[in-house]
């Protein structure tokens, strides 16, 4: 029933969460959660056709009156007074930044579609903490996502560029991802003309970076 993705998502929800799934498109990880999980969840949408599918598939399995669907902007009117935890996929880091503004939760899970380390760095700066990083390679594609508690900690900027988990841990999904960045930011720095010193730098240090991980 589920993506790779998404299961990997759903792995990362504790049993019993009261959730808010934010952008759940076919509210599929919703469905998956209630009747597995013995969870409570708010799917909300920005799109009317999405919220529609959303309905015929929780009526579909008998859940209309244990997963509230409401069409909105984000979070805009909800009441979030009893939700623990927030779910929110697929979308940009700017995007998920704009969503969350001024509103704090105990558990955040992100999959987000760019600039993880801006996402880290505002995320931890709000007063949360990474405590897991999912990798999840599907059609193509590596898939980052990260669960953030609430808490303080230090991190360096490693941290935030790579990801404090994915870089200590020594599973072969975590060191695939290692190797495809290193790739990337070898190809950026061929193309990247000489005269741009500061870019080349920049580039540079995130190789030697992602070299430095045993």
């Amino acid at each position: 029933m589920l993506s790779k993705r998404l299961m990997a998502i759903a792995d990362l929800v504790d049993d019993g969460s009261n959730i808010i799934d934010i952008g759940c498109d076919h509210a599929l990880i919703d469905i998956y959660l209630t009747l597995n999980r013995h969870v409570k969840c708010i799917a909300t949408d920005i799109s009317k056709s999405s919220i529609k599918v959303s309905h015929d598939n929780v009526e579909k399995y008998d859940l209309s009156d244990q997963i509230t669907l409401i069409q909105t902007d984000g979070l805009s009117g909800i009441n979030i007074d009893n939700i623990d935890t927030a779910i929110i996929s697929g979308m940009g880091t700017s995007t998920i930044l704009k969503i969350l503004k001024g509103y704090k939760f105990n558990n955040l899970i992100i999959q987000s579609n760019n600039n993880l380390k801006s996402l880290r760095f505002e995320i931890i700066k709000k007063g949360y903490v990474i405590t897991n990083e999912e990798i999840v390679y599907e059609k193509g594609r590596y898939y980052i996502i990260i669960k953030f508690c609430l808490g303080r900690k230090k991190y360096r900027y490693i941290d935030y560029f790579i990801g404090p988990i994915i870089r200590l841990n020594k599973r072969k999904m975590d060191r695939n991802y290692i190797q495809h960045l290193l790739n990337v930011y070898k190809v950026m720095l061929s193309k990247t003309p000489k005269k741009k010193i500061v870019e080349r730098l920049f580039l540079n240090y995130k190789i030697y970076l992602l070299t430095s991980i045993k």
